[in-house]
């Protein structure tokens, strides 16, 4: 197994020093989504450091660990995040991922961003007391209420993955709601219909889903 990991990161260190030269250094892993037993990494985060010496994030998709027409699903939400972020940036102050550079090869897909600073909500929601919690509960609510009437004829624009693992706090401000990968225009509710529906992923989900209502 152990072998294994380290012929993949092997390679997608190889990748990325192919797409953006010897001078993009990987440094600290922030997140990772494994699938090991099929020979892939399904999604992994670095901080690393550019050519001009940039602190960057730069996530790394592995577009052949899954069903059948991944690639293609993995594409279109790419594209997807990318008009959705433009959207937000326009329309609200919502903060969200500024995504520098887009590379895409035969496997995986490679996303350079400003780095945000802080931690996925997920990671540190049990650690934190209670005027923290009740300071980004406050500001969640002032942004998601900027998302109603954002979409064409005054629909409101849903996430789609709204939870603590996609959101960023630094100490009690919000830093960015990020991954907008299959987010699309609805209805409202259809936000907290989506969370209260989740079976996975997210152990603080009535956190979110009290935001919503």
């Amino acid at each position: 197994m152990e072998n294994t990991r380290e012929l993949i990161e092997a390679d997608i260190l190889r990748r990325v020093t192919s797409h953006f030269g010897q001078d993009f250094v990987l440094l600290d892993k922030v997140y990772e989504l494994e699938n090991i037993k099929f020979g892939h990494i399904n999604r992994v985060v670095h901080k690393a450091q550019d050519g001009d010496g940039k602190i960057v994030a730069i996530k790394i998709i592995d577009t052949m660990c899954g069903r059948k027409h991944r690639q293609l699903a993995l594409l279109n939400n790419v594209m997807n995040e990318l008009h959705t972020l433009d959207l937000v940036k326009d329309k609200t102050s919502i903060p969200v991922t500024n995504i520098l550079k887009v590379v895409i090869d035969d496997q995986y897909i490679f996303q350079v961003m400003d780095f945000i600073e802080g931690n996925r909500l997920s990671c540190v929601y049990d650690s934190l007391d209670k005027p923290t919690l009740s300071a980004i509960e406050k500001q969640l609510r002032e942004y998601i209420s900027q998302l109603r009437g954002v979409g064409e004829d005054g629909k409101t624009l849903i996430h789609g993955d709204l939870g603590t693992y996609n959101i960023m706090v630094n100490g009690d401000k919000v830093s960015a709601l990020i991954d907008w990968e299959v987010s699309r225009e609805g209805e409202e509710g259809e936000e907290l219909e989506i969370v209260s529906a989740r079976a996975w992923g997210d152990n603080h989900k009535e956190f979110i889903a009290n935001i919503l209502r």
